[in-house]
């Protein structure tokens, strides 16, 4: 089986990586998450939150300001 090889950053690289790495780890053992489930306290509070992103009122904060809030900048 032949295969081409495209060019990719390191963090995209390490990006494809872990995704591999999850997915091996749920193949093998199963998803951790399976079985859970969410209380309807937190399914109406993401609802809300994704109406409040959508119409705009809801407070986001961009990476750079969430890296200078945190001294990572």
């Amino acid at each position: 089986m032949s295969s081409t090889v495209i060019e990719v950053t390191t963090d995209e690289l390490r990006q494809m990586v872990d995704n591999l790495v999850e997915e091996k780890l749920i193949a093998l053992f199963g998803d951790p998450e399976a079985g859970f489930e969410l209380r309807d306290e937190l399914k109406e509070r993401l609802l809300r939150q994704s109406h409040e992103i959508k119409d705009g009122t809801a407070k986001t904060y961009s990476m750079d300001e969430v890296l200078a809030k945190l001294d990572l900048d």
